[in-house]
């Protein structure tokens, strides 16, 4: 019988185009991978892999047995759900994909939470941006994922369904001594002359701050593009210009922060896979950030 460990392997080179890439999502080194393939060759009496510029690629046997293991791990995967559901026990492990922001202000309280009621449970934690804890998530490669969406549009479909936690309002930020922060909002038309500091151009923040400046009737005179908020909050607060940044990325920073006219805010939620959502574990981490989440964020009705 096939080993499952070599399929995964082999559906991982699939999947990733490499058996570089495929070894460091399975926490392997190459050599170690590609030993295991020859014997899965071996096993088979054919060629899996065939040698292109600049890699391998699967052979069409390498192809057909690398989506039965495909649909094989996911036999397994719903085997351990059925039985997790039949004990009703809150035990296991949950892959949580979370990005950065949230990680500081909400995962914490959460993941706190779950170790006190549950010892039983092991969350692993993996920190990535939202587009890639959705690629995450529907690859299969963690069970959930806390997300935000500038366009309020959380993932909804086949594979993953989305509980909405609540808004995370956008801010104005500037240095505390700014003239135009001394109130209790500042409107975007009134930084028209401000140089600003902005998310890295590619960013979805960076898009929905340029439209929004637009819309006020300007576009803003860059001083820096720069994807770590730590970063912007320092430049902020030395005077160097003002940026907007979500309520949860400037936490207790040091500069003044206020809301903006118009308001602006991103939706945040914990998206799941509809094929893990009957697990007791992953309903005990939907009740822990229903619970625990919105209180740090702002409930839309």
């Amino acid at each position: 019988m096939l080993e499952l460990t070599r399929l995964r392997m082999l559906l991982e080179i699939h999947r990733r185009g490499s058996i570089a890439a495929a070894a460091k999502h399975l926490h392997l080194t190459p050599s170690a991978v590609s030993q295991q393939l020859k014997l899965l060759a071996k096993e088979v009496e054919t060629d899996l892999l065939q040698r292109v510029p600049g890699g391998v690629r699967l052979t069409g046997a390498g192809i057909l047995l690398a989506e039965h293991a495909e649909r094989a791990m996911a036999e397994l995967a719903a085997a351990e759900e059925s039985l997790a559901v039949l004990k009703g026990s809150v035990g296991g492990e949950l892959r949580v994909g979370c990005f950065p922001s949230a990680a500081r202000a909400l995962l914490p309280g959460v993941l706190a939470g779950l170790a006190m009621s549950y010892p039983d449970l092991t969350v692993t934690l993996r920190s990535l941006n939202s587009g890639d804890a959705v690629g995450a998530l529907m690859a299969g490669e963690v069970d959930a994922a806390f997300v935000a969406s500038y366009e309020h549009d959380l993932p909804d479909d086949s594979v993953a369904q989305t509980v909405r936690l609540g808004n995370d309002p956008l801010k104005a930020i500037g240095p505390r001594c700014h003239p135009l922060f001394q109130t209790a909002t500042v409107a975007l038309a009134d930084l028209a002359e401000e140089p600003w500091l902005l998310d890295a151009e590619s960013s979805m923040l960076h898009r929905v701050v340029n439209r929004a400046c637009r819309q006020a009737g300007f576009v803003p005179r860059v001083r820096s593009r720069c994807p770590d908020s730590a970063i912007t909050v320092a430049m902020a607060e030395a005077g160097l210009g003002v940026a907007i940044l979500p309520r949860m990325a400037i936490m207790e920073a040091p500069v003044a922060a206020l809301p903006t006219v118009p308001p602006m805010s991103r939706s945040v939620g914990l998206a799941v896979r509809r094929s893990r959502r009957r697990l007791p574990a992953m309903r005990a981490l939907v009740d822990h950030a229903a619970r625990l989440c919105p209180p740090l964020l702002v409930v839309s009705g």
